[in-house]
């Protein structure tokens, strides 16, 4: 990304997160999450599924980065979602 528009990573990271608040890999963790939010809320996906479908293909650590940016798991997100 950073040969892109012809910047040194180190910078890239810089300006992005001067832009944005986040690391380039925290705002794509971020952007995963919300992504499994919303098929967690309107699709009848399974966990799993959401995890692959979301780019991750090991569940668990799905699991704990979905966790640390909404503070309960999926499956518990889900069900109050459902309420």
């Amino acid at each position: 990304m950073a040969r892109g528009v012809n910047l040194s990573a180190a910078r890239l990271r810089e300006l992005f997160k001067q832009e944005t608040g986040l690391s380039p890999i925290q705002y794509l963790r971020r952007l995963r999450a919300e992504r499994a939010a919303y098929l967690l809320q309107t699709s009848f996906l399974s966990v799993k599924e959401v995890a692959f479908h979301t780019g991750s293909g090991d569940v668990s650590h799905f699991v704990r980065n979905f966790k640390k940016e909404y503070g309960v798991t999926p499956r518990k997100f889900r069900l109050r979602a459902q309420r």
